[in-house]
């Protein structure tokens, strides 16, 4: 198993959610995790957090996704503050649900910025410094809905639908150079990101279970990789 004590990580949509998780689990195992989201005042929370449980793992760098000269002020900035960045986390993403004829443009195009663009623009900004130590990990926190279907969810299915297909092209593209790139489409997950966590919610995957896959992914060897994994809940309800 790879040891990934001394790694350095940036998670984006870390300050909540599977995020959060992703950036707790990966600070336990001793990585170094640069701490991102839009809210300045909860991103320096989260560190603030991590950091007393774990010294100097966390770095926060508050920036909006949806703008690319913040996402390249991001990576200037991760960069400048660690050397370099093994692993990147595309997690964040925003959801817009409603039928074609009720989409605003405003909702498409901020969904796409954030679910799309920025992913594109981050890997493209990270690779060089990869594929010149012929290593990294990118893990893209994609959804069944890069497969699947549903009424009202145009928006939010063309951009996980593009997250799979860009996902797996990538991961054609840089496997020569040593680098790993997987994505992990996990169906119904206890978060805040469609409605509040209530009991009912019992049955749905914990970010925590999202996180501890992540952290198996990297400690797997070189040898191989894990392009595609679809997560589901054991027992969901029946209909």
């Amino acid at each position: 198993m790879v040891d990934l004590t001394g790694k350095v990580a940036l998670v984006t949509g870390s300050s909540r959610g599977i995020g959060l998780a992703i950036a707790e689990a990966f600070t336990e195992e001793g990585i170094k995790v640069i701490i991102n989201g839009r809210s300045t005042e909860r991103v320096n929370k989260v560190a603030s957090q991590l950091n007393r449980k774990h010294p100097d793992k966390a770095i926060p760098i508050p920036a909006d996704l949806t703008s690319r000269e913040e996402v390249e002020m991001l990576v200037d900035e991760a960069l400048r503050a660690c050397g370099r960045v093994d692993i990147l986390v595309n997690n964040a993403g925003i959801g817009y649900f409603a039928p074609v004829y009720d989409m605003d443009f405003d909702s498409w195009e901020k969904l796409m910025r954030t679910n799309v663009d920025a992913v594109f623009y981050l890997t493209k900004l990270l690779l060089p410094q990869m594929m010149e130590r012929k290593d990294g990990y990118i893990i893209n926190i994609g959804s069944l809905a890069s497969k699947n279907t549903f009424a009202g969810g145009s928006a939010y299915c063309a951009s996980k639908f593009a997250l799979l297909g860009f996902s797996e092209c990538l991961m054609l593209d840089v496997r020569e150079y040593g680098i790993k790139v997987s994505i992990i489409m996990p169906g119904s997950v206890a978060t805040e990101f469609s409605h509040p966590i209530s009991g009912a919610d019992d049955w749905k995957q914990r970010p925590s279970d999202i996180a501890q896959v992540c952290v198996n992914l990297l400690k797997d060897r070189k040898p191989f990789l894990v392009s595609r994994l679809e997560m589901r809940p054991l027992n969901p309800p029946k209909k």
